[in-house]
């Protein structure tokens, strides 16, 4: 009840097969259909590939910590489920006061985001 689906891209002597009554789409996993697969002869390896679901992230609205950035959906590495910095600013964290050195010698120092804020003393090449 196997089919062998042929060669796995350019990837030498790795093949895809389906079973044709294991649903095409399950996320039950089928160890005795791999164990079959495993313990014939000519295999050496088998891995049943398993379906994972995805979550969407949470977005957030940049109006609710003040600021103006349309771009600040896009940012998701920002929110709770990441670095939590969202959950830094609800609790007041603004980094006021706070100098951060970057060590990168492709900073563009006068970029309008970064320019009224850089400190030419702290950048030393």
């Amino acid at each position: 009840d196997m089919v062998n689906l042929g060669p796995i891209g350019t990837i030498p002597n790795h093949y895809l097969f389906r079973h044709n009554k294991h649903p095409r789409f399950s996320s039950a996993h089928s160890q005795n259909l791999t164990d079959n697969i495993i313990f014939h002869d000519n295999i050496i390896h088998a891995t049943q590939q398993k379906l994972l679901s995805r979550k969407k992230r949470k977005t957030y609205n940049a109006s609710q910590f003040n600021f103006n950035d349309e771009y600040f959906k896009k940012q998701w590495y920002l929110y709770d489920d990441y670095n939590n910095v969202t959950g830094a600013w609800r609790q007041g964290v603004t980094g006021r006061g706070i100098v951060v050195t970057i060590l990168d010698d492709g900073l563009e120092h006068t970029h309008p985001d970064i320019e009224a804020n850089y400190e030419a003393r702290a950048s030393i090449d």
